[in-house]
């Protein structure tokens, strides 16, 4: 069987998330979220997969991520007050 493993680590190599498959295809979604499920603070990180089979391994590779701040949402524009319709004056 083919195993996988993903690693998240930080600007100085430390692991901050950790992934484990089995199986033919690989498939991770990572939220932003540390093992504890805290959210990392903005900055670089780096994505490292790693597979095998038969007790040999593939060369690992490697991707670079960067976890940006959140925007801020724009205030939504205040309504403008509009003009009633002032009552004619019958004749």
């Amino acid at each position: 069987w083919l195993w996988w493993r993903v690693q998240v680590t930080d600007q100085s190599g430390q692991v901050i998330r950790s992934f484990k498959q089995h199986g033919e295809a690989l498939s991770v979604s990572w939220t932003g979220l540390d093992t504890v499920g805290q959210p990392v603070p903005v900055g670089s990180y780096t994505m490292t997969m790693f597979a095998g089979r038969n007790g040999r391994s593939a060369l690992p590779a490697s991707l670079s991520l960067a976890v940006v701040p959140e925007p801020t949402p724009s205030p939504s524009p205040s309504p403008s007050p509009s003009g009633s319709p002032s009552p004619s004056p019958s004749p």
